[in-house]
């Protein structure tokens, strides 16, 4: 099922993965994202269980970005909430999630950030 996500979620984005970056992993350390600056900008690659799915290059053009990484800042939560409907009364809501900053030149030199979340079933 996971797999399946996965594969759903960059489908359209298949390359090959570079092999550095930094990397955030789920809490239970089966999905990860891995963010890196390529050559042609940003990108962003998953893995399920050390198995690449897909990358994706990051940023408003992105047959043409020319941003860069300026700054990411990583954090985990374990926290649950509370459920009006449903069938358990508090589900849990653990994550990693990282925070990235990039610069774009050009015409219109721009700043923007991107937040990604780390579930034990996939990311948002």
């Amino acid at each position: 099922m996971k797999s399946i996500i996965c594969l759903l979620l960059l489908a359209p984005f298949f390359v090959h993965a570079i092999s550095f970056g930094e990397v955030v992993k789920s809490p239970n350390g089966r999905v990860a994202v891995k963010l890196q600056q390529g050559s042609n900008g940003p990108l962003i690659s998953l893995s399920l269980d050390d198995m690449p799915c897909g990358v994706m290059k990051v940023g408003p053009n992105r047959s043409n970005c020319t941003a860069e990484i300026l700054n990411s800042s990583s954090k985990t939560v374990q926290s649950s909430w509370k459920s009006v409907w449903g069938f358990k009364e508090k589900y849990p809501d653990n994550y990693e999630e990282i925070k990235i900053d990039f610069n774009q030149k050009g015409k219109q030199e721009r700043s923007y950030s991107l937040e990604l979340r780390v579930y034990n079933e996939g990311v948002a």
